[in-house]
């Protein structure tokens, strides 16, 4: 730590700006910890000067000896790695993740040991596991740190320093005024400049201070690194370097154009980990957040957000679209919830029968829409967001002032992801409160039903210290789900990575107590924190501006049903809940929706029109209850109407049509066998004949002579007219080619199965369905937790000579990576209605299975 430092640390008193929400929200209210602005300036200027020096020292060494820097540090063992990272810094934390490690163990309280790790807050991926372990990680750092401008990292490092912040873990220096953090005059103190601030262009002293010191320590750490390695025979002098003047100040510093070492292996080692392996044929990310110091300056792209966004709509409107035209889907996940409602809740509310169904009713119907109906709206304010851009261009750019249509549409996705994340949380406490894996680390302290959005769950944790120890999985989930307002609450960024890495390393065992519903929690949890961090990237100072300026924006703002439902402070009173609304009655009993088994016969087509008919019963009731709620909120009908056509999808054209053609085939193959047993066709051939006598044989037959009639009626003068010819319906384009009894053509058949084929009802593995999907174009991307985005180039009935660009998110099976047969026709229903896929678009190769 400079001198500097340690001496503004202990003097001086902080000066607020002023009172407004916007000087707060740079500079907080702080008791202590303050210095001046000469102070400000001197150690911005130190901070700066060392990171440029260092920076141009870096390059030096990358350029003229990075393959003997990859040479040396590939060579040696894991043991020799970090032996060396010592010499380097012996300060450096010993463990991966301490920023978890740190939380608990409630360090960081005296000032010792906020000098002791504040290094390890600032930039917690400098660690001796995370270096040491992986040979790459520190190559990578290297390059992208050394081959970057320091202005790249600001925003990577912000975010890095805010949870320490948040946690209050670090000294933190408050000052009046503001830093440049962008172009010549980067690290120049100024007066404060809220426009510039809000451009990105500055950052308030004490956050800009905070930066610096990081960039600075990493690049300090860098430098000692290859002259370590190196040795001293190996250094290069400074005329070897570029060619600059070290002795220059920060603000007159340029740094050129980073030259790449002509070493193949070093550009491999830079790729590495972006390619699949063979035990996991498809690219992770489900370390998405440790993997971002090791790449390239993390950048806003709206195209990812976008992709994101569309996704996971696309996936929940799927899953709302089976909960209503599915009986055996809907009654599976109906009685996954009938099980969340165990005897242990009746020890502190004893729940009556209309109130366990009601609940039940409300989270298969409502809930399934509610989920669909968010990630819609987050979706098209994304869309809006990209809109804006390709017209603006750039006019929208960094460090550029923003229109107020923009800066509107960055508080609109901001504002759903706020939404949307306290929805998750909600779930995903709902999950792990229910579940008996982590019954002995949380303890329910209350149940409630409020606003008619089904029951809320209300814990505690006992023993807070020891959790981590004792339960590391249930630690994470805590802090997921359960410590909003808690001022041990952690980042989900980081702790959605922490709890891949403690999965990954615990094996099956653990990963197992994690049901299929609280996986599907997390990863959209982990979707809306994606998309939050890519937007982060984008503005991290911008603060909302006063809307009400432009009369375009308030017009399009009041159009928005989101707004209306959740801006408006519109509540849904407190007499209406999922048991008044009625919800219960028609989901009881469950076994209505359950599907016939056996043959499919007249018998079979009776009960499942009974199950589809229960099925639209119930559906026809939340319609009237979603409703109820959305008036209750005084909701206009123009914002009703859309999300109640959602909800009638079961009695859509296209489902009946579907009951009806498959209620038709049945009957015809019934009619079909009827008629072949009463000829006689169906009576068993007999494998010999009884005799070969010639007497026995049929004789041969010879064709008689037809002799002609000749006409004696009188021909019709009028001739009749030919009828039109009946237009023959194309048949589908076969759009790929499968070899008999491959591992795609086996996927295939059980995606698309044939209904009177009971040969395709086994199960198939995980493994199988991503290389399936490979030959059909796709490549699997793992982006956290079981979620798997499969995108690529593929071909489409309406386009059968040209692929098309698609993508589209399916889970891996969890537990068990085994898929049974309900399971793939579930999924091959989903690609039927994306896609328009069917078995006859993929032919056999020589025509035969």
């Amino acid at each position: 730590m400079p001198k500097l430092l340690e001496k503004c640390l202990s003097t001086g008193t902080v000066r607020a700006v002023c009172g407004c929400s916007e000087c707060l929200e740079h500079y907080p209210v702080k008791g202590d910890g303050g210095i001046n602005d000469n102070q400000a300036f001197l150690l911005a200027s130190v901070y700066t000067s060392s990171i440029f020096t260092d920076l141009k020292q870096l390059r030096s060494h990358v350029q003229l000896s990075g393959h003997l820097i990859l040479k040396r540090w590939r060579r040696r063992t894991p043991a020799k790695r970090k032996q060396l990272l010592k010499q380097v810094d012996p300060d450096l934390y010993p463990t991966d993740f301490p920023l978890m490690d740190l939380a608990t163990q409630r360090v960081c309280t005296s000032v010792e040991e906020q000098s002791k790790y504040r290094y390890a807050y600032l930039a917690p991926y400098l660690n001796l596991e995370c270096l040491s372990d992986d040979s790459a990680n520190l190559i990578k750092l290297l390059h992208h740190r050394a081959s970057s401008r320091p202005e790249d990292w600001v925003a990577f490092d912000d975010s890095v320093i805010k949870s320490a912040f948040d946690q209050k873990a670090i000294r933190v220096m408050f000052a009046d005024g503001c830093i440049t953090m962008s172009g010549p005059q980067f690290g120049a103190w100024k007066n404060v400049d809220l426009a510039e601030m809000n451009a990105d262009q500055a950052y308030s002293a004490w956050r800009a201070l905070l930066i610096l010191d990081a960039q600075a320590h990493v690049l300090k750490f860098l430098g000692k690194f290859c002259e370590a390695i190196l040795g001293h025979s190996e250094r290069p002098s400074p005329s070897q370097g570029p060619s600059s003047d070290l002795t220059k100040t920060a603000a007159q510093s340029e740094i050129g154009d980073f030259i790449l070492p002509d070493c193949g292996k070093w550009l491999q080692f830079i790729s590495s980990g972006s390619q699949p392996s063979k035990g996991e044929p498809w690219v992770s990310y489900s370390s998405l957040y440790s993997s971002e110091p090791f790449g390239p300056p993390p950048e806003f792209d709206v195209d990812m957000m976008m992709e994101i966004a569309e996704n996971q709509m696309s996936e929940a409107q799927d899953e709302l679209w089976l909960m209503q035209t599915d009986c055996s889907y809907f009654h599976e996940r109906a009685r996954y919830h009938e099980a969340q409602f165990k005897e242990d809740f009746t020890k502190i509310r004893r729940l009556s029968q209309r109130e366990k169904y009601g609940h039940i009713s409300y989270l298969s119907t409502v809930g399934v829409l509610i989920r669909a109906r968010d990630w819609q709206w987050l979706k098209e304010e994304c869309r809006h967001m990209q809109h804006l851009l390709c017209e603006l261009g750039t006019k929208i750019g960094k460090q550029k002032a923003l229109s107020n249509s923009y800066a509107e549409a960055l508080v609109s996705v901001r504002t759903l992801l706020t939404i949307h994340r306290r929805y998750c949380m909600e779930h995903l406490k709902t999950c792990m409160l229910t579940s008996e894996a982590f019954k002995s680390a949380f303890r329910l302290i209350g149940l409630s039903d409020p606003k008619a959005k089904g029951w809320s769950f209300e814990f505690t944790v006992d023993d807070y210290p020891t959790l981590h120890k004792r339960d590391r999985t249930a630690w994470c989930l805590y802090h997921l789900a359960g410590a909003e307002g808690d001022s041990r609450a952690l980042p989900h960024a980081q702790t959605l990575q922490y709890l891949d890495e403690q999965l990954a390393r615990s094996g099956k065992e653990e990963s197992n107590r994690l049901d299929k519903e609280m996986d599907s929690a997390i990863s959209d949890l982990a979707a809306v924190e994606r998309i939050s961090t890519i937007l982060q990237y984008h503005r991290p100072n911008f603060l909302p501006p006063h809307m009400h300026a432009d009369p375009a924006t308030d017009q399009r703002m009041t159009e928005r049903a989101w707004v209306n439902l959740h801006l408006k402070g519109r509540k849904v009173p407190a007499h209406i809940t999922s048991t008044s609304l009625g919800l219960d009655m028609p989901l009881h009993p469950l076994e209505q929706f359950r599907m016939p088994k056996g043959g499919k016969d007249e018998t079979w087509i009776a009960k499942r029109d009974r199950a589809h008919q229960a099925l639209r019963t119930l559906w026809a009731k939340a319609r009237e209850a979603y409703q109820t709620m959305l008036l209750a909120q005084n909701a206009s009908q123009e914002h009703i109407d859309p999300q109640l056509e959602q909800m009638k999808q079961c009695e859509s054209p296209e489902q009946l049509l579907q009951l009806e053609v498959e209620k038709s085939k049945i009957l015809d193959r019934l009619n079909a066998a009827k008629v072949r047993a009463s000829s006689g066709l169906l009576l068993p051939v007999p494998e010999s004949f009884p005799s070969s006598s010639a007497s026995s044989r049929p004789e041969k037959y010879t064709p008689q002579l037809v002799k002609d009639k000749p006409k004696t009626r009188p021909q019709d003068p009028t001739p009749v007219p030919p009828s039109p010819p009946v237009p023959v319906e194309a048949p589908p384009p076969v759009l790929y080619l499968l070899k008999p009894n491959s591992v795609v053509h086996r996927v295939v058949t059980h995606l698309f199965p044939d209904p009177h084929d009971d040969r395709n009802k086994g199960s198939l593995d995980w493994l199988d369905f991503v290389a399936a999907m490979a030959a059909l174009g796709f490549r699997a991307e793992n982006r956290g937790g079981s979620v798997f985005t499969f995108k690529g180039m593929i071909k489409l009935p309406e386009t059968p000579l040209e692929a098309r660009s698609r993508s589209i998110n399916f889970h891996k099976p969890h537990p068990s990576t085994e898929m049974s047969a309900v399971i793939l026709q579930g999924l091959g229903k989903r690609l039927r209605r994306r896609y328009g896929w069917e078995w006859e678009n993929f032919g056999v190769e020589d025509g035969e299975e």
